[in-house]
C-alpha cells in the first residue's frame, strides 16, 4: 500500500505530492483540476505500466493508439502521457509515479534507446544504450517507451511500427497485480460477473452483504442472472 504519492511529468502534473495516504482516500476538486489524471497515474502504477492499461487510458481520451501504420500519429498518442504533451528526448524528463521517498518503489516511464542484436541461439535481443553515447551510424537501433521499477524493466512499447505493425506491444515481464478500477461509465456486465464469481460462496460474500445492508437493510442475498438480451440483473 502506498503511504505517500509522487507524480512527476504525467499529463497536467509537472510535479504533485500527496504526503500521506491511508487505506481509503478521497480526492476532491473542481472540473479539470487533475482528479482523473491522478487516478490514471495510480492505475499505471498498479499495473506496472502494462501496455494494455496505457492503451485503455489513451483510447478513453479518443487518442489513436491503434494507428500503427502512421508512426507520427502513434508518437502523438504516446506523447499525450507526458507533461507538455510531447515525447521527451531519450533518457530525459521521465514520468515518475510512486512513494515520495522510496525510490526503489517508484515506477519510471521514459524513452530509452535499444540496439537490436542476436544471442548465441540466434534470438533477437535488445540491449539498452546509454543515451549520451548514441551515434548517427549505429545500426538496428530502436527507441521504446520503457517502464521500470528499481532499475528493473517491467514493460516496453517500441516506437517504430516496423516490424511490429501487427504487434501493438511487447510484454517483457510477466507481471501480475491485484487492483480494480471502476470508472464513471461503470464496468462491463462480464467483469461484474467475473468479480462476483471470485467471492461467491466465500466468507467475503457475507462481508459484501453486510456492507450493502448499510444502504438497504432489506437486502438478504445477491444473484446475477442474464435476461434474454444477455444483460445482467440482480436478484435481492
Amino acid at each position: 500500500m502506498l503511504s505517500s504519492l509522487l507524480i512527476r511529468n504525467y499529463r497536467i502534473f509537472k510535479k504533485i505530492e500527496v504526503t500521506q495516504l491511508k487505506r481509503v482516500n478521497l480526492f476532491v476538486g473542481k472540473n479539470n483540476t487533475g482528479k482523473s489524471c491522478l487516478l490514471e497515474a495510480l492505475q499505471i502504477y498498479a499495473s506496472k505500466g502494462d501496455p494494455q492499461t496505457i492503451n485503455h487510458i489513451i483510447s478513453s481520451r479518443d487518442e489513436n493508439w491503434n494507428t500503427r501504420t502512421d508512426v507520427n500519429t502513434f508518437h502523438q498518442s504516446l506523447a499525450y502521457l507526458f507533461n507538455g504533451y510531447a515525447l521527451p528526448e531519450a533518457g530525459k524528463d521521465p514520468i515518475v509515479i510512486g512513494p515520495i521517498d522510496d525510490y526503489a518503489k517508484q515506477l519510471i516511464m521514459s524513452i530509452k534507446p535499444f540496439q537490436i542484436s542476436e544471442d548465441e541461439e540466434g534470438r533477437k535481443i535488445r540491449i539498452a544504450i546509454d543515451p549520451t553515447k548514441i551515434k548517427e551510424d549505429m545500426i538496428d537501433m530502436q527507441l521504446a517507451l520503457e517502464t521500470s521499477i528499481d532499475q528493473k524493466r517491467c514493460h516496453y512499447i517500441a516506437l517504430d511500427s516496423h516490424p511490429f505493425v501487427n504487434q501493438s506491444y511487447k510484454n517483457v515481464a510477466k507481471l501480475t497485480s491485484n487492483y480494480q478500477i471502476v470508472k464513471t461509465q461503470h464496468i462491463s456486465d462480464e467483469k461484474v460477473s467475473e468479480l462476483w464469481d471470485n467471492i461467491n460462496l466465500t466468507d467475503l460474500e457475507a462481508e459484501i452483504l453486510s456492507c450493502l445492508k448499510i444502504i438497504n437493510t432489506n437486502i438478504s442475498g445477491i444473484a446475477l442472472v442474464s435476461d434474454v438480451s444477455g444483460r445482467l440483473n440482480n436478484l435481492n
